[in-house]
Parts: C-alpha cells; structure tokens; sequence
C-alpha cells in the first residue's frame, strides 16, 4: 500500500472452478479466522466464506469478466479482515457473552474497513487500487475523510495491527495513497480503470449484503424461453413480426415502436431470453397486472416456484406478496421479500426509481449497477414519464450501456427528442425498428370542440349501446372532473341495468388495489354481457391489459391521447367503429387540469386547428 501504482503483474489464473478452490483454500491458510467474530452469531471464517460463495456464484453464472475473477475473490477474502482487532471482538463479545451493547466510538476504535486495506497483499492482485477502493468504502464515509483519519489517528493504527503479519507503511505514503483512491469518486465512468473499480466494489457490496442475509446471490433464468415456448404452444400462437425482430436481436439494445395490442409484452420477454432481466413500467396498477401475468407464464402446478423466478418491486410489495400468500394459506415469506429487495430473482417488474437510482450516485451505488452490467432492461411507455425522472432514466441507460447491459425500448409512442437522446447515448450500439404500420385499423374518432359532460357522454351511450357495445372507458385530466362526471352519470345509472364505477389516484390503498383488479376484469371474456362505465383518470394509461368499445375522454397531449385509443378496441376485432365512432374526444380544458395548466395552451390551440 506504499504508492498510489493502478496495476500490477499479478496474474489472473482464477479461469476455472478448480483453479478458484486451491486459490481459496490457500488464502484461508494464512489467518484462522474461526478464532474471531464477523457479527454476534457468526465467526469471521463462516462469513468470509459465505462472502466467497456468493462471488463463486456470480462467477458459475458468467456475471463476472475473467479478467476480475482474481480481484474480487481476493476482495471478498479481505473485506472484513479489519475485524480481527482486538477492541472490535472485545465489543462483540461483550454482546454475546454478557448482552451489553458497546457502540462504535470513533475516538477509540479504528473502522475495520480501514484496518482491512492493510491486510490486502499487492502482489495479489492484478489491480490493487481497485480492491483498496472496494475494501476500504464497502462501508461507507466521506472520500476525502479517511486521509485526514488516518492522519489524525496513525498511532491507534499502529496499536491495531502490531500483532498482524501486514505492513503499515509511513504515515504520509498512507495519507497519499488514502487521497489516491478517493479520486474513484471524481473520476469519469468512461474510464477503465473507474468502470473496474465501481464493479468490483458493486460485485462486493452484492455478496456481502446476500450473505449476511442468508440467501442465494442469484438465481438463474433456465425457464423463461420454455415458458414462452409453451404459452406458443397451447395457444396456438405464431410469432409476428414484432415478435421476431426482439428474439432475433436478443444480443442488440433495441429501440421498438409498435401500436398497442401487438403483444409488446412478449416481445420484450423474448428479447430478454434467459438472462436477467428488469421490467420497467411506469405505474404501479401496470406493474401489479405485469407481476401476475409473468407468474401466470412461470410457475408450475405446485404453485409457488415463481417465488424463484419472478420479483415485484414498488412502495407497496409488501402488501402484494401479503395477499398472495394469504390466498394461498400461507404465512408471510420474509425470505422472498429480502430475495426481491436484494434483486436475486431472475425477473424483476419494478418502478425506475427502485432501480434507476444509482443514477444519483448516492453512497454505494456501485451495488446496483453492478448488477445492471449482467442484466436486460426492458423499458415500457418511456414517453409518460415527467421531464425530471426522464432525464434520470436516460442517464441511468447511459450508465448501463457503458457497463455492458442491455435495453430494450419498447412503446406504443415515442417522441422524437428521445429517440435523439438514445442515439446519442447508444451510437451505433442499437437496433431501431417501427412497427406502427402492422397494426390494424381500430379506431373512429370524434372530436367536439367543448368541455366533456355527463350529459353528453350519457346521451351518446343511450344511442349506441347495444348488444355487443357494453364497456364504455371515460378518461379525464383532474379527480374533480372525474369525480363531478361520475356523480352526474350515477344519477342517470340508478334506474339502468349500467354499473358504474370511479378510479384515480386519490383512492386509499385498499380500495385502488380493488379497483386495479376490476377494471381489469371488466373487459374480458366472461364478462362480456355486463355493462360497465368506467370514469377514470389518467392512471388507466400505461400498459394496462383493458379492452373497452367505447372511450370518452378529454384532450391530453397527443402521445397520452394514442395511450388512451389503445384500451378501445384493443384486438381490432370489433366492428363497430366501421360505421360509427368509437372514440370521442372533447378539446376544451376544465376543473383543475385548467387551473393548474395540466397541457400547454398551445398544444390545445394546435390540435383544434387541425381538427
């Protein structure tokens, strides 16, 4: 640790299992680490190995490039050796023995990160700076504190290593090398040497944080293609073009437009294959219905192997994964829930901000875009997101490219900006494909220059309904609205053989979650013979599984209004729109979305022009 030197000859010869046992065994014959504690129930030894399992896991699966193999075996080996100083075991012992908790005291006790550097031999590793960074910040503390630490406390440094075979250099080499490595932080991550460095330290933080919790690193997708082989199968299904494009590109990031109702879903699925995958949507009723239709395509007749397979990530996944297994008489599976939030299982469905975050650089980022490196990301309906957490997600994907995962952007609409972006970020690294001419003709639709009323939409639902147009979707910018429009429209319904329902975002937890589940079972086969209105607002807009024959709704920016035509007529295989409109489309702002300028008066002002 004498000099601040990127790399040294150490050669990497971790290429098989085998080579990787004795290269373990002969690490662990230096220090008996069954002599220490890693934690109150766990000694050092069972920990470290435990750490190294996991990373032997990453390495079976082909997460880990060749060339790192050697470091972050010997990063996982020196993570926690810190903490054979004599006041950390003292204070754990103390909680074992006699249950008295003795808390970390800075001015006394030296981090056992730190002391761990210490510990790392350079001719070990084929890149030393990198596992002095990943060693000395798998805990973290300000970049620029641990110099002036170790300047301040170079004598208590001495003191904790003295009994260690492990050389402690000059005070200002140390403080030179501590300035060094902090310069990970400031460093771009279009450079090498940075991109090594945040892998091995997210590889780390990954085993680490599964083995402390006593779960699988990871688990493989060895299913999915099967599964989707079979769905083929009993359904009778032949690939579209859409379809094949994502499975003939499954190595390529792709950039996809296609018209609702071309199976987007599937297509994304099969361009992920077996590998890894996240599945990003942006809203949770989409992402709940997403959850259960990928457990419906994975699991086996027993019940419950899609806890192996497929992850729910929102605010709310607990009371989800709750209501699964009370339906099914079980108690509550902590283990799934930590496998989830630890991003073990093969497929993940999941809101950007669970994922998307590292983007942010918050402290120990690296763990989730390490594992972004060896995963597939399909990103749904990108165009709905706010100009903020966009601009978040495409710095995200640019951070991901970088480290060797792979997109795949998959949408009904995508506006031209960001497609600029995604050429610019991805280069020549992408395939791009428009699929909006392959769709079928849907859609009729009527454009009134007022507000959109109760009255209105009542006197067109008296003319039109029939025996086969019974699910009428009205769609509206403001709860106020949508509320004003379905008290009117309950009135009218009273004396009717018409259920009418309310759905937004202001709902409590409990009732949205009920209504999710009925407005999604609203449209399909067996309830077909039901009428049903539904005043909703926007929520119903991104990658819901609806079908409706008629919509009302009001103005919204063109990419939004394509969203709502897609939940009419979603197969193409109602006729009515032939000789009649099924879409009615009302101009004029009102109630809150008016107050708070929920669209640019322009927009307004442009579509009435052309209408």
């Amino acid at each position: 640790m004498e000099d601040k030197s990127l790399k040294t000859n150490a050669p990497n010869c971790l290429h098989n299992a085998e080579h990787i046992n004795q290269y373990v065994e002969e690490l662990f014959k230096k220090y008996d680490l069954s002599k220490f504690y890693a934690k109150e129930t766990e000694s050092l030894l069972t920990h470290t190995q435990k750490v190294i399992e996991a990373a032997e896991r990453l390495i079976e699966l082909g997460y880990v490039d060749e060339s790192m193999i050697n470091d972050l075996i010997y990063t996982c080996f020196c993570h926690d050796l810190g903490k054979m100083n004599g006041k950390f075991q003292k204070r754990i012992k103390l909680k074992i023995f006699k249950n008295i908790k003795v808390r970390f005291d800075e001015d006394k006790e030296i981090p056992h990160n730190t002391l761990s550097v210490f510990f790392i031999d350079k001719e070990k590793c084929d890149d030393y700076s990198s596992v002095c960074f990943s060693v000395l910040y798998h805990h973290y503390r300000d970049e620029g504190k641990y110099a002036a630490f170790i300047r301040s406390h170079y004598d208590r440094l001495q003191d904790s290593l003295n009994c260690f075979d492990c050389y402690l250099p000059p005070k200002i080499k140390i403080i030179k090398f501590a300035n060094n490595i902090g310069h990970f932080f400031a460093e771009s991550l279009v450079s090498e040497q940075k991109q090594r460095a945040v892998l091995l330290k997210g590889f780390l933080h990954k085993c680490d944080y599964t083995a402390s919790g006593g779960i699988e690193c990871e688990l493989p997708n060895e299913f999915l293609l099967d599964k989707i082989n079979d769905w083929q199968r009993q359904n009778n299904i032949e690939l579209n073009n859409l379809q094949k494009f994502c499975f003939e590109n499954t190595d390529q990031n792709i950039v996809v437009t296609a018209p609702t109702g071309m199976g987007k879903t599937e297509a994304g699925l099969l361009w992920c294959g077996n590998n890894k995958c996240f599945f990003v949507l942006p809203l949770k009723t989409a992402i709940n219905a997403m959850f259960k239709r990928l457990v419906k395509l994975t699991n086996e007749k027993s019940g419950d192997e899609y806890k192996n397979r497929v992850a729910l990530i929102h605010s709310d996944v607990k009371e989800v994964y709750l209501k699964n297994d009370l339906e099914q008489n079980q108690d509550f599976d902590f283990d799934y829930l930590y496998m989830t939030r630890q991003f073990s299982l093969p497929i993940t469905v999941c809101t950007p901000d669970q994922i998307f975050d590292f983007a942010l650089k918050y402290p120990c980022y690296e763990y989730k875009l390490a594992i972004a490196s060896y995963s597939k990301f399909i990103i749904d309906e990108i165009q709905v997101y706010s100009p903020e957490l966009l601009a978040t997600i495409m710095y995200a994907i640019k951070m991901i490219h970088i480290m060797g995962g792979k997109i795949a952007v998959l949408t009904a609409t995508l506006p031209p900006f960001v497609r600029c972006e995604l050429t610019k970020i991805l280069g020549d690294g992408f395939k791009s494909a428009d699929f909006s001419g392959d769709g079928i003709l849907k859609h009729n639709v009527s454009v009134t220059e007022a507000c959109m009323t109760a009255d209105d939409i009542w006197n067109t639902v008296q003319k039109i309904r029939c025996d086969k147009e019974k699910k009428f979707l009205v769609v509206c910018n403001s709860i106020d609205i949508a509320t004003k429009i379905f008290d009117k429209l309950s009135d009218y319904c009273a004396d009717e053989d018409i259920e009418i329902n309310l759905f937004h975002s202001g709902f409590i937890k409990k009732d949205r979650a009920d209504k999710e589940e009925r407005i999604l079972a609203a449209t399909k086969e067996e309830n077909k013979d039901k009428t049903e209105i539904w005043v909703s607002t926007s929520v119903v807009e991104a990658s819901l599984d609806i079908d409706f024959d008629i919509l009302f709704t009001e103005l919204s920016d063109l990419f939004s209004l394509f969203q709502r035509f897609g939940w009419v007529n979603r197969k193409g295989s109602k006729d009515y729109f032939k000789t009649d409109c099924n879409c009615y489309v009302f101009t004029e702002q009102q109630g809150n979305a008016k107050r708070y300028r929920f669209a640019d008066e322009r927009q307004y002002m442009s579509f009435q022009k052309k209408a």
